[in-house]
């Protein structure tokens, strides 16, 4: 009888905390697990303007050493087949740290106040090694 016994290593770099509590919170896990990958959130408001078009912010991020190929933000508001579609797009800083951004979506035909569904991709690239990130998000928005 063969017995294979395997030695897991577990390697976690310190997570800074305040001084009143020595607990690290979910966010800061969740914050350090996302360091070395894409992610984007978006918001679930966006302010109506004047010409029909919407503003909507979002926060991205991407680890050091990337850089950003493409970040495109859909909207689309209205019934199924009938819908008001409208695009947007946006960058960041690749530094391992999230970047709020307010991007500017249009729409040919204009939006309205009320429920809309967005969505928003973020894509890298790191140059040297060729490798790929991408984070997405995707809701219910509110235009107001």
């Amino acid at each position: 009888m063969l017995i294979t016994l395997g030695l897991f290593l577990w390697s976690c770099d310190s997570i800074p905390s305040s001084p009143r509590s020595a607990t690290p919170t979910e966010a800061d896990f969740v914050s350090r697990a996302l360091r070395g990958s894409a992610a984007v959130e978006l918001h679930h408001k966006a302010k109506l303007l004047g010409d029909g078009q919407i503003m909507l912010t979002l926060r991205a991020l991407c680890p050091t050493g990337f850089s950003v190929i493409e970040g495109p933000l859909t909207v689309m508001q209205g019934p199924l087949f009938q819908e008001i579609f409208g695009e947007g797009f946006f960058t960041t800083t690749c530094d391992g740290r999230w970047h709020l951004q307010r991007v500017r979506v249009f729409a040919p035909e204009g939006f309205q106040r009320g429920p809309a569904r967005a969505s928003a991709s973020l894509m890298v690239e790191k140059a040297e090694t060729g490798e790929f990130l991408q984070g997405d998000d995707n809701g219910a928005l509110k235009i107001r």
